[in-house]
């Protein structure tokens, strides 16, 4: 599992656990979506059609806090803050997709992993 930093407007920064692995046969990242209703139903019906990130689209990664979102998280972030443990430049990346395809409305995926080895398998995958 990672940890997807999403920066929301209202609400700020917000972490949610997915599970991600890599498609190489056709160049897809997939992940396991909020275990609500709605996305269960579709992953269900459509699973190929969503929860999916076209690898063809990424431009980027990066290690380290290296997007305004991670460089919000280490503004704000508490030090006795459940996540201040592991979120460590050394266990974060982000991946940067091309504005241009329009994925889902974001541009990056900001990613936090366990450890430093954990984001280093991910990094030279990618």
């Amino acid at each position: 599992f990672l940890w997807k930093v999403r920066k929301k407007k209202i609400l700020g920064i917000r972490f949610f656990r997915r599970k991600f692995r890599v498609d190489f046969k056709k160049l897809n990242i997939h992940y396991t979506p909020a275990p609500n209703k709605i996305t269960l139903g579709i992953q269900r019906f459509a699973p190929d059609r969503f929860f999916k990130l076209d690898m063809a689209n990424i431009v980027d990664v990066r290690k380290g806090f290296s997007t305004d979102t991670f460089n919000e998280v280490q503004k704000n972030i508490k030090a006795n803050s459940r996540y201040a443990k592991k979120l460590l430049p050394d266990n974060c990346f982000s991946i940067i997709f091309d504005h241009r395809k329009h994925v889902k409305g974001n541009y990056t995926l900001d990613l936090v992993c366990k450890d430093h080895e954990t984001r280093e398998s991910w990094f030279f995958v990618i």
